[in-house]
Order: C-alpha cells, then sequence, then structure tokens
C-alpha cells in the first residue's frame, strides 16, 4: 500500500499521474496499469496520494474491477479534499460504488448523494455529475424508488455526450415505464438505447440492450420476438460469465413456448453459474413451475423455498424504510440548498435593483441640479441684462429730460421774444412768420421728447415689474393667494417677509418713492408700499393683504382711503 507523507511533490510521479489521467478514457486498461506499478514503488505526499487514489478508482471502475483495494487510499483521499470541490465529489463517487459492491446501499446512496449536493455548484463538471446518477439510478430502481430513479436517469441523459452513456440512460427510462405499464413509451426507450449501444460499438453494452428488449417482449407475450433478442445477446455477449447471465432468460421464453428440456437445461446452466441473487429469481421460480408440472414436488419446492429466501433477504421493510429515509433527507438538502441559492440570488437582484434605482435618483438629482443652476445662469444673466437696460434707459431718459429743459427753456425766451415783437412797432411780418415757425418746430421736438421719456419710462416699469416676478417673495405671495382661492385668507406674510417686500419694491422703484416723497410729505411708507403694489403690481385685493400682513381685506379698503385722502389734500 502507497504510504503518504508530508515531503514535496516529485516531479516523475506527478508526470505518471499526468500520464495515467492522459490515457485514461481510450486506454483505461494501461491507465490502470501505470498506476499500479507506482502503487508498490512509491512514496506519495498526502497530496499525490489523494490524486492518485481518485485515478486508481477511476481506473478501477472502467476496467469493471473490485473496488475494494482502493478503499482506504479513497478515506485518505476523502480527508484531503475536505471543501466542496468536484474532487470530493468524486472521491464521494467512487466510495459510494465501493459500499454498494460491498452491499451497503444505504451507505451507498449516502455518500452518492454528498456527492450530488456538492456537484450541483459546478454545472461545468458533467462527467462526474452522470456517474453519480447513473449510480443513484441503478440504486433507486433495485429499491422499487422508480420515481427517484427515472428522474436519475433523465438528469443523467441531460449531461450524455457519448452513445455509450445515452444507452444507459434511455435504458433506465425505459425501465421505469415498463413498471408504470406504460408499452410503447417503454419500448420507445428500449430501442434507442439499442441504437446509441450499436452506435458506440461498445461489445458489452449492445448485449445488455437486447436483453433488456427481451425481457421487455417475454413480459407482454411476445415469445417469438423475446426469443429472438435474447439469442443475440448471447451470441454478442464477449465471454461466458457474461453469457450465462442470459440464459434464465433463455430458458424462461423456451419454457413458454413449450421447449420443456432445452428449457430446464439453460435454466439449470444458468442457476449454477449465476451468482448475482436477482438473476436467481425468475429462474428459479420457472424451475418451480417446470417441476410442479412434471410432478416433481420435492424439487419444485426447494425451488420456491430459496426464491422466497431470496426476495426475503433483498427487500426488508426496515431497509426500504432507511432507504426512504434517505432519499428524502436528500430533498430536504436539496430544497434547502435551492432556496439557500435563490435567496441569494434574491438578494443579489435586490442590490443591483437598489444600485440602480439609487442611480437613477442620483442622475435625476444631478440632472435636476443642472437644469437649476443653467436656468439660474439663465435668470442672472438676463437679470444684469436687464439692470443694464435700466442704467442705459436712465441715462437715455436723463438726456432727454435735460434736452427738454433746454428746449422748454428756449421755446419760453422764444414765447417771449414774440411777445416783445408783437408789442414792437418795428415788427416785420417775415421775421415774425420765422419765430413762428421755429416755435412750431421747437414744440415737435419737445412733443418727440416727451414721447421718447415715455416710452424710456413705460420699458423701466415692464423691467422692473420682471424683476419684482422673479423674487422669492413675489413667487411665496402668488402661493398664498392661489392657497386662498374662494376662501378667506388664512396665511400672510410674516414681518420679515414684510419688510423684505418693502425692501425689494422700494429698490426697484426709488424714482417713483422719490417723487411721491417729494409730492406728498405726508405719506407714510405703508401708504407709499400700498400705492406701488397697485400701481406696479398684478395683486388683487387679497394678494395686497397677503402682502402687507393681514387677513382683512376691509382694512386694505380703509388705508386705501385715508391714502387718497392725504394725496387730495395737497392736490387742493
Amino acid at each position: 500500500m502507497i504510504l503518504a507523507s508530508c515531503n514535496s511533490s516529485n516531479p516523475q510521479v506527478e508526470s505518471i499521474l499526468q500520464q495515467a489521467e492522459a490515457l485514461m478514457e481510450d486506454h483505461p486498461d494501461s491507465a490502470f496499469s501505470l498506476l499500479d506499478s507506482l502503487h508498490f514503488k512509491q512514496q506519495l505526499s498526502k497530496k499525490e496520494t489523494a490524486h492518485y487514489a481518485l485515478l486508481l478508482a477511476k481506473a478501477t471502475n472502467k476496467t469493471y474491477r473490485p473496488l475494494l483495494p482502493c478503499d482506504s487510499l479513497l478515506d485518505v483521499s476523502l480527508s484531503y479534499y475536505k471543501k466542496s470541490t468536484p474532487e470530493r465529489a468524486t472521491a464521494l463517487l467512487y466510495k459510494g460504488r465501493l459500499e454498494e459492491e460491498l452491499g451497503q446501499t444505504e451507505r451507498a446512496i449516502e455518500l452518492l448523494q454528498d456527492g450530488l449536493t456538492i456537484i450541483r455548484d459546478f454545472p461545468n463538471v458533467k462527467e462526474i455529475k452522470r456517474l453519480i446518477h447513473s449510480s443513484l439510478g441503478i440504486l433507486y430502481e433495485d429499491n422499487k424508488h422508480f420515481e427517484e430513479s427515472v428522474s436519475s436517469y433523465r438528469e443523467m441523459l441531460s449531461v450524455c455526450e457519448k452513445d455509450k452513456d445515452k444507452a444507459i440512460a434511455l435504458s433506465g427510462i425505459s425501465d421505469y415505464y415498463i413498471m408504470n405499464d406504460k408499452v410503447d413509451s417503454a419500448f420507445y426507450y428500449a430501442n434507442e438505447a439499442l441504437k446509441c449501444a450499436i452506435h458506440s460499438q461498445d461489445s458489452i453494452l449492445i448485449p445488455q440492450m437486447e436483453h433488456n428488449l427481451a425481457l421487455y417482449h417475454y413480459y407482454y407475450s411476445h415469445p417469438d420476438s423475446a426469443l429472438l433478442f435474447e439469442r443475440k445477446a448471447i451470441n454478442h455477449a464477449v465471454n461466458n460469465s457474461k453469457r450465462r447471465l442470459y440464459y434464465g432468460t433463455y430458458g424462461g421464453i423456451l419454457y413458454d413456448l413449450d421447449q420443456i428440456d432445452s428449457a430446464i437445461y439453460y435454466l439449470n446452466l444458468s442457476i449454477d453459474t449465476t451468482k448475482y441473487e436477482r438473476h436467481r429469481l425468475t429462474t428459479l421460480l420457472n424451475l418451480y413451475q417446470i417441476e410442479k408440472y412434471r410432478g416433481d414436488y420435492e424439487k419444485a419446492s426447494h425451488y420456491l423455498e430459496e426464491h422466497v429466501s431470496i426476495i426475503d433477504s433483498l427487500y426488508t421493510e426496515e431497509r426500504d424504510t432507511e432507504i426512504s429515509n434517505l432519499i428524502h433527507e436528500h430533498k430536504t438538502e436539496l430544497r434547502v440548498q435551492d432556496e439557500q441559492a435563490r435567496g441569494k440570488r434574491d438578494q443579489i437582484i435586490i442590490i443591483i435593483i437598489s444600485a440602480f434605482i439609487l442611480l437613477l435618483l442620483l442622475l435625476t438629482l444631478l440632472y435636476y441640479l443642472y437644469k437649476r443652476h443653467k436656468e439660474k445662469k439663465q435668470l442672472n444673466a438676463k437679470l444684469n441684462e436687464n439692470v443694464e437696460k435700466l442704467a442705459i434707459l436712465h441715462c437715455a431718459m436723463e438726456k432727454n429730460l435735460i434736452t427738454l429743459g433746454t428746449l422748454k427753456t428756449e421755446k419760453e425766451q422764444l414765447e417771449k421774444d414774440i411777445r416783445q415783437l408783437l408789442h414792437s412797432q418795428e415788427i416785420q411780418e417775415e421775421y415774425l412768420n420765422d419765430l413762428l415757425q421755429h416755435e412750431q418746430t421747437l414744440l415737435r421736438q419737445i412733443a418727440e421728447r416727451e414721447q421718447q421719456i415715455e416710452q424710456s419710462t413705460q420699458q423701466i416699469r415692464h423691467l422692473e415689474n420682471w424683476q419684482f416676478t422673479q423674487t422669492k417673495i413675489y413667487q411665496k405671495i402668488k402661493e398664498l393667494r392661489k392657497s386662498s382661492e374662494g376662501n378667506e385668507l388664512k396665511h400672510t406674510l410674516n414681518n420679515s417677509d414684510c419688510e423684505k417686500l418693502r425692501s425689494v419694491l422700494f429698490s426697484l422703484n426709488k424714482q417713483m418713492v422719490r417723487e411721491l416723497k417729494e409730492r406728498y410729505p405726508l405719506l407714510q411708507d405703508d401708504d407709499i408700499l400700498l400705492y406701488i403694489l397697485e400701481q406696479r403690481t398684478d395683486f388683487d385685493t387679497k394678494a395686497i393683504a397677503i402682502s402687507l400682513g393681514t387677513t382683512s381685506t376691509h382694512a386694505i379698503n380703509q388705508r386705501r382711503y385715508r391714502m387718497k385722502k392725504r394725496m387730495n389734500s395737497y392736490e387742493t
């Protein structure tokens, strides 16, 4: 036996292991010989021993040798590959098959299920998954768990790439339909399995598939077809040990065809050479029926007792319960694993969706801020432009006012000269006419200047009003007015907002404020604010009340009355 040590890897050993792995698929006998020679010559590290154990078990299984010599090596491999890896799943596969050879069915199923649980996380490792499902399919079927068996065979078929493997999976599926008495499906899958076996040119698999078809025809009372397929299976068998496995079925078919002597010969040949208990069952039952028919009740009773004892040893209630529990536990474990995987997927999806929503909200916020910044920039640009326009208009208006004053002074002087000339006796009519024409020109120029001044005044007023509508205080008044639509006033500006409104309007209407104070000295600031609100804004009485911090429109009317009374006192 190979000893496992902690020393570093040997390049020569690694080379041999790689060579054996390369030979494994096409020349498993050569791979086994190479590994077996290493078995007696080298002392390997624990890593090399674990790898060697997997390769030797694989080569042993592929060459149809018992796995028992690999037992301790597989234990080393399982102790080395402790994590959930494909290597550990491989070790569990061959350890399970070894337990199956030893008749430890429950233990074999448990190990294979553990391997299947691991390999589910490695979807690309198809070979191990196929082998595990193949073994589980056989064990489930042998222990009458047919639903689980066909499920394993279908999983196996989904990862099969070679015709040989497909034939095994299809044969297992056909057995399920036989058990459920679905004849057409059973024969369809059995024939497909035979086709795949023939394509694979596997000398062991072809007679097995022919034997299966013989059993199906035999079961459904087609003795001629059954005899044909069983004869093919016997002829195609590679050696006598394989051939004798089919003698029992062949003898049973001959018995149905009333060829009693030939039937007894093949049945006895089968029971003497067959060591597998399951293959002996039908043979013993057929011999029992023949001897009973011939009247030899002692032999018939012997065959029947042996038949019953085999059934009792193979199928006990305790064993079936244990296997059922194993299957249930495995299904529960797989469901838990699926739920955990689904939970992880859901968490990942939630995280992705949350990140996407946060990113979307961030982009929306950035777009909103960019839009606000852009609008603010445009507004500031427009405000600056309006300030420049106002400055230009004010300058132009000042010039017009100066020119107007000059023209009015000249006009007054001209009128004075005209009056003097009219009283002068030396007036000449022609000179008078020139003066009158000049007067008309001055009047026209004065009218033009007054018109320009009026236009400038209107433009200044428009720009000042627009500037006011862009302020936050204006928008707040509008919102308060809108909320009070159709109802009594409930919300007004507070004292701070009222002062802010006064400052904004007085700043925008400096000239009007100055003129009002000069013309009506008795007017108070609140009166001037009320006057500006009425003359320079689009506010109604309710909006004006909100602006002045009161909920009573009656109070506004009283203040308006007092303001007009003060202004009228100066007019009179």
